[in-house]
Order: structure tokens, then sequence, then C-alpha cells
């Protein structure tokens, strides 16, 4: 560890810097959302490109031209982890790095390769899950530290993120949210197994979706979706005095609503108790747009409604293989 701990400190210095050039937190606390690593790419003037790579995540070269290069035959995550791993080599001068898959299988903490590698993922891991991020996304789902000893909980920081599991348990590690021990337990969990828990409505096709757990936590959250994600919206519902949450809105956006359905919260299943409305919907086409609901009494007519919640979206499909579309759209603009 004590080999490590230079390179380590480079890269999370060099995102920490990064970060303040781009001013990502005052547009996070502004926006919300993930941190664009792509838009960070593009800004510090690097060609950007996916495409099919064989036996590769993607690749820094410094020459001729600056570029990175993206495999578009892996997860989301996957590609916006490479994509800051290799933003990593440019910013802090490395040379031409190719990385295979054995990139997304190792961690800094451990140490025993390369310290320009190192350097690189200790830069992604910091760019992608900075400590202001973290601190941000337990305020609003007022989480405290005991409380990302739970696997399901780091999984949903990882998605509000967009960095995988592993990475996401690492950075609770770095910024000292968790222990080295507790992190090492964390990361011997099976995603798999956490969206199984949470997705008990209907079972997917396969389980390379993402499951996003929400609550009253989120209301006015804007949320970073890819094509089939799946949304579990559990909201309390105030059955006991008739009131009932409208979610109809749902169904009329960029969504497929599998399951809406109520659990009864109160074990004593007495008259006039609560329940919690369950909605379960997933992500069927791209658009940007926002979905609202509100409780009220169906008898009573439209006025103030006892409560509202809402969530913005933009629902992405994965980037086909090319130049980054902002990078094609100016060049078309430059040919027109």
């Amino acid at each position: 560890m004590a080999d490590m701990r230079q390179p380590i400190l480079r890269g999370t210095a060099a995102a920490a810097r990064t970060h303040h050039e781009l001013r990502s937190r005052e547009q996070w606390e502004q926006n919300g959302g993930r941190i664009d690593v792509f838009r960070a790419i593009d800004r510090r003037g690097l060609w950007l490109m996916f495409r099919p790579l064989d036996g590769l995540l993607g690749a820094y070269l410094d020459h001729p031209s600056r570029a990175i290069l993206i495999n578009t035959q892996r997860p989301w995550s996957v590609r916006r982890y490479t994509a800051a791993h290799e933003l990593g080599h440019h910013i802090l001068g490395h040379q031409t790095s190719v990385d295979g898959a054995q990139m997304i299988a190792r961690s800094p903490f451990r140490g025993g390769y390369d310290p320009q590698e190192v350097e690189a993922d200790a830069f992604a891991i910091a760019f992608l899950v900075p400590l202001w991020f973290v601190a941000g996304v337990m305020r609003q789902r007022s989480w405290k530290s005991a409380d990302m000893v739970n696997p399901a909980n780091v999984y949903q920081l990882s998605l509000r993120a967009g960095a995988s599991y592993e990475a996401t348990c690492y950075a609770l590690r770095n910024h000292k949210v968790v222990d080295t021990a507790t992190s090492n337990k964390l990361t011997q969990m099976q995603p798999k197994k956490i969206k199984e828990a949470l997705l008990t409505s209907f079972e997917p096709d396969n389980w390379w979706l993402d499951v996003w757990g929400l609550n009253e936590t989120d209301n006015k959250a804007y949320l970073d979706l890819t094509l089939n994600d799946v949304i579990e919206i559990s909201l309390a519902e105030h059955s006991g005095g008739g009131y009932m949450w409208d979610v109809a809105g749902i169904a009329q956006a960029d969504f497929e609503v599998i399951s809406d359905r109520r659990e009864q919260t109160d074990t004593s299943n007495a008259v006039g108790s609560h329940v919690r409305r369950r909605v379960t919907a997933r992500a069927k086409s791209e658009g940007v747009g926002s979905v609202q609901f509100v409780e009220r009494r169906p008898w009573e007519a439209p006025g103030q409604p006892l409560n509202s919640y809402q969530f913005t979206y933009d629902v992405q499909g994965i980037q086909k293989s090319g130049l980054l579309d902002a990078q094609l759209e100016r060049m078309a603009g430059a040919v027109e």
C-alpha cells in the first residue's frame, strides 16, 4: 500500500482540479444528474470515438491526434468508467495507453501494478464519485454513514453516480465513509442479488438492466436513465383518509407500467390504516421529460393536493459506433 500512496494521491488530486476547472459541483447542485464525463473529454479538446474493440475496454492516444476510444460492447457504467480512466491518462500527462478487461477487476488500494494505471484508476473513481457528490446524495436520501454498509444503498448511489457498483465501493473507502474491511465486504456482493431483492413484481429477460429504487426523498430528482432501466417507486398513501395517488402520468411518458400495487404497512390491518403505493415501470423509449403524481381524494374537486411527487428524467440509448454526438454535430455544422 505504501508504494501506491503517491499515485493514488496524484490521481485523486487531478480529479479534484478538473472538477474545479469545470465547475462540476456548482452545476450538479443546480441541475442534479450525473457528472458528464463525455462532455468533460470534449471540453478538453480530445476526440471521443465509440467502436467495438475486441478484448479491450478503451484506449488513450496521445498522437498523432489526442483521442479516446471506448468499447461499445460494454455496459454503460463500464463505458463511463473507461472514459474517466482514459481522461485521467490525458490529464496526468501519460503517453498512449491501451486498457483491457483487467482494468475493471482491480482496485488501486491493493496496488501491485503499473503506477501510471493506478493514477488513472484513482482519477476515474474520484472523478465519477467525488466526495461532494456522495455527501449530496446522502443528504438527499437521508443516509448516514451507518447506512452505507448496506449494499442496496451503495447500489443506488452507484446508479446516481453512473459508476459501477465496485467503483462506488472503492470511492466510499477512499472518502473514508466506510473502512477498508467494510469496502471489501461490500465488493463481494453481486449487484444481481441486490436487483432481485428490489424487483419483486416481475422477472426481466436478463439482469443487465438497472433498478432504481425511488421514494419520497427523490422528490424533484433528476434521473439519468438508460433504455430498459426499471424504476420502482414507493410512496406512502394516506388511504385511511381516502387519499390516493394519481399515477396515470407515468404511462403517458417514456415508460411502460409493469406493476401498480398497494402494500399494507400496518401489520394490524386496522380499518383506516395507511399503505405504500408501489409503481414499477420500465424506460421504453429515449426522451427527456417530467412525471408528476398527486395525492388527493378522488371524489373531491381538483384543488391543492395533499402531496405531490415529481421527477425529471433523461432516457438515453446506447451510444452507437462513431464520434461523440456533439462532435459529429459540430463537424456537420462546419461542413454546412
